[in-house]
């Protein structure tokens, strides 16, 4: 069995991460040294392997009774934090109010400038008017048509009639 760069190039993480059978890991490394293109995308692909590679960590022991004292500290109710970076409960509490009458006062405000712009009505203009329903297709065309005649000095037709077929004009 011949290898070709098709078979050998999805194979080569496999082989790199050693999941491939010895069969086939054979085949590959013969194809790898008779061709130099798979072979820089292998020692490509091995590279880049390299940096995702985690070394090995030595294990660290924690101090005796450490897992006593944090359980201890967590049932009464400490958070981990420290004393001076946490704020005094009547701090909190006025820090709490503030942001909160803050908050309604801005409620207030978006409630007052929604009802306004509710009253202002939607834009109007003699024919145009944004509250009523779009006109039809068809309707449309017919009124182009109309203009067009119009404009072209044409004979008004009735619109429910077929035009005659005739010379076009540009």
């Amino acid at each position: 069995m011949d290898f070709t760069c098709q078979d050998a190039l999805p194979l080569v993480p496999s082989y790199l991460d050693g999941e491939l059978s010895e069969v086939r890991a054979g085949l590959l490394r013969k194809h790898l040294l008779d061709c130099q293109a798979c072979r820089a995308s292998a020692q490509d692909s091995k590279s880049i392997a390299r940096w995702f590679v985690q070394p090995a960590r030595a294990e660290f022991a924690a101090p005796s009774g450490f897992a006593a004292r944090v359980a201890r500290r967590a049932f009464a109710g400490d958070t981990g934090s420290f004393e001076a970076a946490r704020p005094a409960p009547r701090e909190n509490g006025r820090l709490l109010q503030f942001v909160l009458s803050l908050s309604a006062a801005a409620a207030a405000v978006m409630l007052l400038s929604a009802i306004a712009l509710r009253d202002q009505g939607l834009p109007n203009a003699d024919s145009l008017n944004a509250a009523n329903e779009p006109e039809s297709v068809e309707t449309v065309l017919r009124r182009l048509d109309e203009l067009n005649r119009q404009s072209l000095g044409a004979p008004e037709t009735d619109p429910a009639k077929p035009a005659a077929p005739g010379p076009r004009q540009p």
